[in-house]
């Protein structure tokens, strides 16, 4: 069963070779194009934030020294 989202996706690719063997080339041939499209379908799945208390902050008065 493959998992559904790309944070399962990125976990599992994250944990699925153990520490003592990664290496750079490992990691720019392997783990980097899985990772680079999992972050890309993150965004694209990303709802888009919503303000819904957005009121101008009171303004403080000044202190007297």
């Amino acid at each position: 069963m493959q998992p559904a989202d790309a944070a399962t996706i990125r976990a599992r690719a994250l944990t699925a070779i153990p520490p003592q063997y990664l290496t750079a080339a490992m990691i720019e041939t392997t783990l980097a194009p899985i990772l680079a499209a999992c972050q890309e379908d993150l965004r694209e799945n990303r709802a888009d934030p919503v303000g819904d208390d957005v009121r101008p902050r009171p303004v403080l008065p000044m202190p007297r020294w």
